[in-house]
């Protein structure tokens, strides 16, 4: 994982709204839902080709972009 330049963070407030969504209406079923009441819950703001961003500006390789559209 990577911050590129020009990548912008989340401002603080909305990234406490994003979170607090996310621990409201994700199930996040690749994960232990329990681990997420004291760690933050990755959020996902953005895309560009094969790479997502989190809310900090990290960038991702999108590696499960086709696990569920594959037979």
């Amino acid at each position: 994982m990577t911050t590129l330049p020009g990548t912008t963070p989340v401002p603080a407030d909305r990234h406490q709204r994003l979170q607090q969504s996310a621990r409201d209406h994700l199930w996040l079923h690749f994960s232990r839902m329990g681990v997420y009441q004291d760690h933050e819950v990755p959020v996902i703001v953005r895309g560009d080709g094969v790479y997502v961003y989190d809310a900090h500006g990290k960038r991702y390789l999108d590696a499960l972009a086709g696990l569920f559209v594959s037979q």
